[in-house]
């Protein structure tokens, strides 16, 4: 079993209840909603964690990352590396600029990493008693939006101005 044959898939509908079977008996995780997309990480069909999102007031937050109890640290690291490059990779094919993140405070390691890996710190939050840091990380869209391709015939609702005056006129 190496590093090389994991692999970081995107979860099907199929695949959540593994995901959660996984959460209830081998993570310290409370339940979750569950949003879209979930990346996984697997090994020999073996799940190693995995990344979800939800959606906060509008904005794209990354989250929960469920990890096992018992993983080595740099193993852990570089799963963890891996699920965000996948996640972003996901949002960038969907054009979305920017996500959150939370952490636990008292978690520095944690903490100290996501920002490593170019997440800003904006602000911190106490909620029932816990302390939380909310970062913020930018991405950007793997080509420029102008230069995506669009087949005018595939959206027939769309219009644009014309270039000799301010009148609108379907494709």
């Amino acid at each position: 079993m190496h590093p090389r044959d994991t692999r970081y898939i995107l979860v099907t509908h199929e695949q959540y209840a593994a995901c959660e079977r996984f959460r209830a008996t081998e993570t310290d995780v409370p339940p979750h909603d569950w949003g879209f997309p979930v990346i996984v990480a697997q090994r020999e069909a073996r799940i190693l964690g995995y990344l979800g999102t939800y959606d906060e007031r509008g904005d794209v937050v990354a989250g929960p990352l469920v990890m096992p109890r018992v993983m080595p640290r740099m193993q852990r690291v570089w799963v963890m590396l891996r699920l965000l490059e996948a996640l972003e990779q996901v949002f960038q094919a969907c054009g979305v600029t920017s996500y959150w993140m939370t952490a636990d405070a008292t978690d520095t390691h944690y903490c100290d990493i996501l920002g490593r890996l170019g997440l800003v710190e904006v602000h911190r939050v106490t909620h029932e008693g816990a302390t939380y840091v909310w970062f913020l990380r930018q991405i950007y869209a793997a080509f420029p939006v102008e230069t995506v391709p669009v087949n005018p015939l595939a959206f027939p609702d769309l219009v644009r101005l014309a270039d000799t005056d301010d009148e609108e006129v379907p494709f």
